[in-house]
């Protein structure tokens, strides 16, 4: 079994998540807000799964305040 990688060993999460959004023309200062909220909210040792979910959940709220 592979170790899953924390928020401070790597921030592909963000580049994910990124992407996602950008497909669905999501300003970048709402991407840009959505990542620094769940970087604030999530702890230092959070896998990157986590803090991907974390913003996911954070995007479909966003998006469904439109």
């Amino acid at each position: 079994m592979s170790k899953e990688l924390t928020i401070a060993e790597s921030d592909c999460w963000k580049h994910d998540l990124r992407h996602l959004m950008q497909d669905f023309y999501i300003p970048d200062r709402v991407i840009d807000r959505i990542i620094r909220a769940v970087e604030r909210r999530i702890k230092p040792n959070a896998t990157c799964i986590e803090a991907y979910q974390r913003g996911w959940f954070m995007f479909k709220e966003y998006l469904l305040q439109q």
